[in-house]
């Protein structure tokens, strides 16, 4: 018990830190969760940047293991150092905290944490029979008790095979691997008891700040509503939600669950200042490498994110449309030498192993794999979204537009378009993969904007608590509970 709180309070504490550090540097101030959302976006983004020299010459991890835990104690000590010189400018008192916040709140508050934290309690107390887990797990021990990166095939063990060329350059197993060795703990445990407490947590943190981008008076609704969708994502194993309760300790999931939400977010924070700032070029730089960093799929749905909104913010921005084009292009043009090595490999690379075999995704149909795969027959929840999506088109401003609607037709209208998904899924994505893109349409997150925007537009006051348990009440009726994956 004491190991699990000290490793989550480390975890926070580096983020903190380093979110810290670039607000002091760039003179911006940002909230405790910005700090921290924004300090684990860069650690994991420095650290893959840091690492593919290491993967692609298959270097010893001993030397990376040191780089990394020197830099955490580095950013935590000047941190300390610059807060202390700055002690006398700093104007703290707990009371601005809640400043923002009604006592009716308190009730929304206190549910959120209740929410939130019987997700935490269920994901690390049950049994955990993930079969990916025989895989990456494997990749984690490997790296430990090899002191080598990739140069055994993970899956077999046989030096001769290699690591596969889809998983070659993805770096966050080997991150996993430095933190269980600095803290001398077992890798199941780590993954599935440990990691989860901090990982869950942090997924709110970045709601949260998402919430207050929406609507900051109803901030806590949103975070609300968002919990509760996750909650109630049983519906089918392809889900976020079920990802989140399932199997958050992986990599895509972590790109799905906070990498994609942390790109929103920042979208968010443009389209509030009306500008594409340095420190966003940069933050959006470290999204596309933390995308690269979590796993092998992130190499495509990142980028097509990032495209999707992009263009979106574009089109509807009204004053230099051109310069801010060019500058949000500039962390993709950065990008492209990983890209670029990445292709490399996965084109020159000779794959010894068995070839893929396809059950699910066989006779692949766009429409089919959204309905029976994805949405697993789910049609509540499809009308919800669409309800959402046209509420939000129709009343919202221009950030919900931007953000949830126009970027989500830019998807359908190209990589999402049923006249090319084979085109996409055969060249792009791969067949059974591809049903991963539906995760891009943010499906919980524009339910969530739309339901805690249509309790903002409630004008009398004693009608709203009303409304809000309708709203549960329907994600009641059109959902199931994740827990049944768990328990």
């Amino acid at each position: 018990m004491i190991s699990f709180l000290i490793i989550t309070i480390f975890f926070l504490v580096v983020s903190f830190c380093t979110g810290y550090l670039l607000s002091m540097f760039k003179n911006i101030e940002w909230s405790w969760a910005l700090k921290i959302s924004f300090g684990f976006l860069i650690n994991i983004g420095l650290f893959h940047i840091i690492s593919v020299p290491f993967m692609y010459f298959e270097l010893s991890f001993s030397p990376l293991f040191w780089i990394t835990i020197l830099y955490c104690l580095l950013i935590i000590i000047v941190s300390i150092v610059i807060f202390w010189k700055n002690r006398k400018c700093i104007n703290f008192d707990v009371k601005n905290l809640f400043k923002d916040y009604q006592k009716k709140d308190i009730i929304i508050g206190l549910l959120c944490i209740i929410t939130i934290f019987l997700q935490i309690y269920v994901v690390i107390c049950y049994q955990h029979t993930d079969i990916d887990d025989s895989f990456y797990l494997a990749q984690v021990n490997t790296v430990l008790h090899t002191n080598s990166l990739q140069k055994i095939d993970a899956a077999s063990g046989i030096g001769m095979f290699g690591l596969s060329a889809d998983y070659q350059l993805v770096s966050y197993e080997v991150l996993l691997a430095v933190f269980i060795k600095l803290f001398n703990i077992n890798t199941a445990y780590f993954a599935h008891s440990v990691l989860p407490a901090f990982l869950i947590l942090l997924h709110y943190i970045i709601v949260f700040e998402l919430g207050k981008k929406i609507s900051k008076k109803y901030s806590l609704i949103f975070v609300l509503i968002y919990s509760l969708l996750n909650i109630f994502s049983g519906y089918s194993g392809y889900s976020q939600g079920a990802f989140l309760l399932f199997r958050i300790w992986q990599g895509k999931s972590v790109m799905i669950n906070i990498v994609i939400p942390l790109l929103v977010l920042i979208f968010c924070l443009i389209y509030h200042i009306k500008k594409v700032s340095t420190v966003y070029i940069f933050l959006l730089f470290m999204i596309l490498n933390a995308g690269f960093h979590t796993t092998a799929v992130g190499l495509y749905l990142v980028p097509i994110m990032y495209f999707s909104l992009v263009i979106s913010y574009v089109l509807i921005t009204k004053s230099e449309r051109i310069k801010s084009f060019f500058k949000l292009c500039i962390p993709v043009l950065f990008s492209l030498p990983y890209v670029l090595l990445k292709a490399y490999i996965l084109f020159s690379t000779t794959i010894v192993g068995s070839k893929e075999i396809v059950t699910v995704f066989e006779n692949y149909q766009y429409l089919v794999t959204f309905k029976n795969v994805f949405l697993a027959s789910n049609y509540g929840l499809l009308l919800l979204y669409v309800i959402s999506f046209l509420f939000i088109l129709i009343f919202a401003d221009r950030l919900h537009k931007g953000v949830f609607c126009f970027s989500s037709i830019i998807l359908m209208l190209t990589f999402l378009n049923p006249f090319i998904d084979n085109f996409v899924a055969n060249n792009i994505t791969g067949v059974a993969v591809y049903w991963r893109l539906f995760w891009l349409l943010n499906i919980p997150m524009t339910i969530a904007c739309s339901f805690t925007l249509f309790v903002e537009r409630i004008k009398i006051k004693y009608i709203k608590p009303v409304i809000i348990c309708f709203e549960i009440i329907l994600l009641y009726f059109n959902g199931r509970l994740t827990f049944n994956l768990l328990i």
